[in-house]
């Protein structure tokens, strides 16, 4: 179950186009089990302050908080996650159609609430994330990178253990 309290994977299908001619976007945040309490508190206050920030667009916020078993074939670290969000996708896409996807991990605390909206505005066909670093000295020195799953360090990569 997931500790988030916006819509859940369950309730989703449930929703209906409302016909509205804004922009819809759909948040995509897949649940991870055991994150601290405290991490769970602000990522919830960063979630109701986006749902309250961007009136201009239609706004769906999808948590799945469903596990999936690994499968044999899931050999390297993001063949899990490739898969529950491929899931996530069909799930939304099953509800109500969106204009945009939005990815955010379950992780993420602070981000402008009126990140999807500025984000409609620059009306690219496509956004990626910033470079995100570790404020302060990492496990691999000051200003790591957030996330090095797919990085190559000294001469082993956590794509291809």
């Amino acid at each position: 179950m997931s500790p988030y309290e916006t819509t859940k994977s369950s309730e989703l299908s449930e929703m209906t186009q409302t016909g509205s001619k804004k922009p819809s976007v759909v948040v995509m945040i897949p649940a991870r089990k055991g994150l601290h309490p405290a991490i769970v508190k602000k990522a919830n206050a960063a979630l109701h302050a986006l749902e309250n920030s961007n009136p201009d667009i239609d706004l769906t916020i999808f948590i799945f908080d469903k596990q999936i078993k690994s499968e044999s074939h899931d050999r390297r670290p993001l063949s899990k996650v490739a898969r529950v969000r491929n899931v996530m996708l069909e799930e939304a896409a099953a509800g109500r159609r969106h204009d945009y996807v939005l990815w955010l991990d379950s992780d993420l605390v602070e981000f402008p609430p009126d990140l999807p909206s500025q984000l409609v505005r620059a009306g690219c066909d496509g956004v990626i994330a910033p470079l995100v670093l570790i404020e302060g000295p990492g496990p691999l020195g000051i200003d790591q990178f957030y996330d090095t799953t797919a990085f190559i360090r000294k001469g082993r990569s956590g794509m291809n253990p």
